[in-house]
């Protein structure tokens, strides 16, 4: 009887000191895993480099410590010039920075990629923009530029400069702006999907500019539009313009044998429409018989008038 009391006891021993062992195993696994997302999410740590030390007006130049922002601006577009050591980022804005004053200011991550903030300022109020470069892919990114911001009364306050607090968590760039002490806004966004989206899916022979007219056999002539489509090596423009309407789309493309398909990304227009959003999908340009033909549901919804179009396009490739 002894003897099997003892048995028993070694036994219940046993399984005690597996079942230690065992939860012992767990809660390392545990503790190993929230570590490693904790070092994930903080594995990018973002901070301002030293403000520029030199500035040429008209040209809007900044030079850093290592690195150099220029900002070259003519009657059509703004193209952004990164240089970093030997290396040169060129890059067409879809945004038009036309006010008096242009202010960088230029973020660094332990990681080498860049966080560049262009405000366009005005005594009253400022356009800001937020743009990453990535050091992988060499690209600027174009994250945000349709902040928009005021001073707070500068005649007896003075003009207070703009504080960024940069900061990223896997693939979210977080943003928050203050003007002095005033807290401004938070801003979000997912770094991944935005270079995905930069990414160019179509080849070279499809650049150029392109335009149609739409209605012209009506007998109104306002509801004659012409339509334009500017597709360049890092973004497309999608404009109407005509009585009354002038709207200006980037979309995204993506190229399938001889077919160009065109997905909305962001509304550019000056009065955003707030259904814009919903029609994701602008159409396809196919080119068949030395002719690009546009089918197109935008199109189609806002001024086909119950009618789906086939627009022939006609390609101009000099600008």
């Amino acid at each position: 009887m002894k003897r099997v009391i003892k048995l028993s006891l070694l036994i219940l021993c046993y399984l005690q000191i597996q079942c230690y062992g065992q939860k012992k195993e767990e809660l390392k696994k545990i503790k190993e895993e929230t570590v490693s997302e904790k070092k994930n999410k903080q594995d990018e740590e973002i901070f301002q480099l030293e403000k520029p030390i030199k500035k040429t007006e008209g040209e809007y130049e900044a030079v850093y410590n290592g690195y150099k922002v220029l900002l070259n601006s003519n009657s059509n577009n703004q193209e952004l010039t990164f240089f970093k050591n030997k290396t040169e980022i060129k890059k067409v804005l879809n945004f038009y920075y036309e006010n008096g004053d242009i202010v960088f200011k230029l973020y660094k991550s332990n990681l080498d990629n860049l966080v560049l903030l262009i405000e366009g300022r005005d005594y009253y109020s400022s356009n800001l923009g937020i743009y990453y470069i990535d050091n992988k892919s060499n690209s600027i990114i174009e994250i945000d530029d349709t902040l928009v911001f005021r001073q707070e009364d500068p005649e007896k306050l003075g003009v207070k400069d703009l504080i960024g607090h940069i900061s990223k968590e896997g693939d979210v760039l977080k943003s928050n702006f203050y003007l002095g002490d005033k807290f401004l806004y938070e801003k979000k966004y997912n770094i991944q999907k935005k270079i995905q989206q930069s990414i160019k899916t179509y080849g070279d022979n499809w650049l150029g500019i392109y335009q149609t007219q739409i209605n012209k056999n009506s007998n109104d002539t306002n509801i004659m539009h012409i339509v334009s489509l500017k597709i360049n090596k890092d973004s497309i423009i999608f404009e109407v313009n005509g009585y009354h309407v002038s709207q200006k789309y980037l979309l995204g493309a993506k190229e399938v044998q001889n077919k160009l398909k065109l997905e909305f990304i962001k509304d550019l227009s000056e009065y955003n429409d707030p259904q814009i959003e919903k029609i994701q999908d602008f159409g396809v340009v196919t080119f068949k018989d030395n002719l690009y033909m546009l089918r197109c549901p935008y199109i189609d919804l806002n001024f086909g008038y119950g009618l789906k179009q086939v627009c022939v396009l006609k390609k101009d490739i000099s600008h």
